[in-house]
């Protein structure tokens, strides 16, 4: 049983944080280039963090959840071959 709950977890978690990085770094890339006044602009790291941090929670409490009231469950079915 903990390796079919493993298998969501570890492909959402893994893509969140991905997907986060990534978005994270193109933000602060446009951030920087929407500056009209072409001058230093500081990027902060709670700018950087506070996606990684909406999303991680975001996916965290759906699995959290997804795992408490419905579990997945291994189950092997018999198939008659010839």
């Amino acid at each position: 049983d903990i390796a079919c709950i493993s298998m969501p977890w570890l492909a959402s978690i893994g893509f969140t944080v991905t997907f986060s990085a990534l978005f994270s770094k193109l933000w602060r890339i446009n951030k920087l280039f929407q500056c009209q006044h072409f001058r230093r602009t500081k990027v902060e790291e709670k700018d950087v963090l506070a996606p990684f941090a909406v999303l991680f929670t975001l996916n965290l409490t759906i699995l959290v959840s997804w795992t408490v009231v419905d579990p997945l469950k291994w189950s092997r079915a018999p198939v008659n071959g010839e």
